[in-house]
């Protein structure tokens, strides 16, 4: 049975527009999807926005770090220091000292000559300080520190009482005397008075 020609062009057409449709449709579908996002992506935060754990977790991080960055030693390790004192706090038990080095008899010559005095200042010191950094340290001072004083005098075995009487000694400072500091485990334990020229 042979179809008219006139059917057969209207079933092209029918089978081409219902084609066509087909396509728009997929394409709308597509896109549809495409615009959505994906389930791990819904899932994220937004940038710059955390959660309550992962807060707590930056900040127990971030605390962790800072303690360990200023973690620090004793001002000075365990030794004696030879020392210019700058400041004394009687009420805080502390003492701010200035580090230098000293240097005795022919070795206080060849030192100052080497930091620009002429021998002939140089030839008459039997004891020459250098001090080449302004660095202070402040450090705590032992209950039962032992002070001793150039003069031959000790200082009362009292911390208070001690510190006071340091305190008055070295209110106006004088680069007449040194002290000798001695240190451990962070802490002062004792303290003497050198002068730094001759006595007559």
């Amino acid at each position: 049975m042979r179809i008219p020609k006139l059917k057969r062009s209207r079933a092209i057409v029918l089978l081409a527009a219902g084609t066509l449709a087909l396509v728009i449709a997929s394409s709308g579908i597509v896109a549809a999807l495409a615009g959505r996002p994906s389930p791990a992506t819904a899932k994220q935060s937004p940038s710059g926005s955390v959660g309550p754990n992962a807060t707590r977790t930056s900040t127990s991080v971030s605390t962790t770090s800072t303690a360990t960055s200023t973690a620090a030693g004793p001002v000075l390790a365990e030794g004696t220091y030879p020392t210019y004192i700058r400041q004394v706090d009687v009420n805080g038990a502390t003492i701010t000292v200035d580090v230098i080095q000293v240097f005795k008899d022919e070795a206080a010559a060849k030192a100052a000559i080497a930091d620009g005095k002429s021998s002939r200042e140089a030839q008459y010191l039997y004891v020459y300080v250098r001090n080449q950094s302004s660095r202070l340290r402040t450090l705590t001072v032992a209950r039962d520190v032992r002070i001793q004083f150039a003069d031959g005098c000790e200082a009362p075995p009292n911390q208070h009482e001690a510190l006071t009487e340091l305190a008055k000694r070295t209110t106006t400072f004088n680069t007449a005397y040194y002290y000798d500091v001695t240190v451990s485990d962070g802490t002062i334990h004792g303290i003497v008075q050198h002068l730094t020229m001759a006595a007559c």
